[in-house]
């Protein structure tokens, strides 16, 4: 049996998935464990979703990881710098939304309904 290591810990399963798209596009198989139990206790309770990969391919997973990492920062550092706004549609009433590129990735008040929308990264 091979031995698994833990790569990167997530909040929730929508967080570790990019990351695990990343590794399975890079030939690396992973696993993720205790997210079952992180959505019936909370992820607190158990440390959070872990993703894994084999001890043999732990290195180069860290790596890709932290190039994922390294992208998104700079594509938000350029969003950021372009000051572009958020422009987005209510889902609730339809509204013609904009915030500032700040606030991507937070929930916002839709200031014509009060509906929560949440603003994408």
């Amino acid at each position: 049996m091979e031995d698994f290591v833990t790569v990167a810990t997530f909040l929730s399963l929508a967080d570790a998935e990019p990351h695990r798209l990343a590794l399975d596009a890079a030939g690396i198989p992973t696993m993720a464990t205790d997210e079952c139990m992180g959505s019936l206790l909370g992820s607190n309770f158990v440390g959070g979703i872990k993703l894994q990969v084999a001890a043999k391919d732990a290195e180069e997973a860290k790596e890709v990881l932290a190039a994922l990492e390294t992208e998104a920062h700079a594509e938000t550092a350029a969003a950021d710098e372009a000051g572009d706004d958020v422009c987005l549609t209510c889902p609730e009433c339809d509204a013609e939304l904009s915030f500032p590129s700040d606030r991507r990735g937070h929930v916002e008040e839709c200031p014509e309904c009060g509906a929560y929308v949440d603003v994408p990264e």
